[in-house]
């Protein structure tokens, strides 16, 4: 016998009442126990879906779970015992209705359930991808930064050289060919030495510098990366922190990159390619005008091919919202499936199978599928819980199903000559 199998003709036995009852109360621990898990579940999930402190945030989650128990019950309880009767009856409108409910508060409940569950370790991928990013910038920033420092090593070629030509004009007129000795030419060399000397001095006070600065920067970002690792606390609380950390990596970036101008270098090469005029020495200044050019182009050259790495720290991710966590529901596959067939496939299962089992039921019974019950049908009475009307005398009972748009007609299909005047109920 099936969950809703009954026998209502005149001929047949009685149905079997306690197994009738039984199965019916095998449904509802169903729908019972699916409500009750989805409560559970709710109850594990509210506490990343609200924010609050103390008494308030509980009551919030135990409103969340309490009440998405009352409704999954509600809903699936009255579609599954009320609804699929009647659809299978022939009232399709109350079938469509009891299905987009059941759809409707298992998806809500289901959304809820699977966002809640993953929330947090969304947020922990998306916070993974973010510091892979800063670890890649802070990482090309260095780079950058060392290489600039590998050019200002130029600046001490270019005073070296410029140190022997103005050795070498004072002692043999290397340059201006006039005689040795102190001279236009030789004032000259030395003020170009001077300068390269200047500027030389500053970046070796650089260098000391950035290895400070460098040294900084790799404990923000490792202390960074900590925090991005550190799972614990809740959410709220470690944003903050990360907020402030990042801020402290952003500006030891800065101070890293302010060590040494890269400005500095390019104005000095700009001014050596201007080359130099020497008053009454145009040979002189030629030859000197000639060195200089060859610094400063070779200086440009390197300074164009010096990587620029990347414009700007990436910002912190916004703060996972529920929609977010379906963009990556592959990652939680098991997670969504799990949580999907406790809040939404089971009752849209227990709904169609008492559907199909009562469809045939009738079916077995007179042949007649999607007609209005009658006052007689005991299967229709136990599976909605209201009495069933009993008919005078001591005659066998009329066991009567009327089809829309004919008469009365037996459960065996028969006509009935003589048919019953039949009242539905609410009519």
């Amino acid at each position: 016998m099936s969950q809703f199998q009954g026998t209502g003709t005149g001929s047949g036995a009685a149905p079997d009442r306690k197994t009738s009852e039984r199965k019916r109360d095998t449904v509802d621990a169903l729908i019972i126990t699916c409500a009750i898990v989805s409560a559970i579940l709710l109850a594990f999930a509210a506490p990343t879906l609200v924010t609050g402190t103390g008494m308030m945030f509980v009551a919030k989650c135990f409103i969340l779970a309490v009440g998405g128990a009352v409704v999954s019950w509600g809903v699936n309880h009255f579609a599954i015992r009320r609804g699929a009767p009647l659809f299978a009856k022939g009232y399709v409108a109350v079938g469509v209705v009891a299905v987009v409910s059941v759809l409707a508060v298992g998806a809500g409940i289901w959304t809820a359930t699977y966002s809640g569950f993953t929330r947090g370790d969304v947020e922990q991928l998306r916070l993974d991808r973010h510091g892979a990013d800063v670890a890649r910038h802070v990482g090309d920033v260095r780079s950058a930064m060392r290489a600039r420092m590998e050019a200002g090593l130029l600046v001490d070629g270019i005073r070296s050289d410029f140190g022997q030509k103005y050795a070498c004009e004072i002692a043999n007129a290397c340059v201006s060919g006039r005689g040795s000795g102190e001279g236009p030419t030789s004032r000259e060399i030395g003020a170009l030495l001077a300068q390269a000397s200047t500027l030389s001095g500053q970046i070796d006070e650089a260098r000391i510098v950035f290895e400070v600065r460098d040294r900084a920067l790799g404990e923000a970002l490792g202390a960074y990366q900590q925090l991005i690792g550190n799972q614990g606390g809740g959410i709220g609380e470690r944003r903050r922190r990360l907020h402030a950390a990042h801020a402290t990596l952003a500006d030891a970036i800065g101070d890293l990159q302010s060590t040494l101008p890269l400005g500095l270098l390019s104005g000095y090469a700009e001014t050596l390619k201007a080359g130099t005029v020497i008053a009454g020495r145009i040979e002189a200044s030629e030859r000197l005008t000639k060195v200089m050019r060859g610094h400063g182009d070779t200086l440009s050259k390197t300074l164009a091919d010096l990587p620029i790495g990347s414009t700007g720290l990436p910002a912190l991710p916004p703060k996972v919202g529920v929609s977010d966590t379906f963009a990556h529901i592959g990652h939680f596959l098991p997670v969504a499936a799990v949580t999907a067939a406790i809040d939404l496939v089971v009752p849209i299962c227990l709904w169609i199978y008492a559907a199909a089992f009562l469809d045939w039921d009738i079916y077995r019974r007179g042949g007649l599928r999607h007609a209005r019950p009658s006052e007689d049908d005991e299967t229709f009475d136990a599976l909605i819980d209201r009495p069933r009307a009993v008919s005078g005398g001591s005659g066998a009972r009329r066991n009567t199903i009327r089809l829309k748009g004919k008469g009365p007609v037996r459960a065996n299909g028969k006509p009935d000559d003589q048919p019953t005047v039949e009242k539905w109920p609410g009519a």
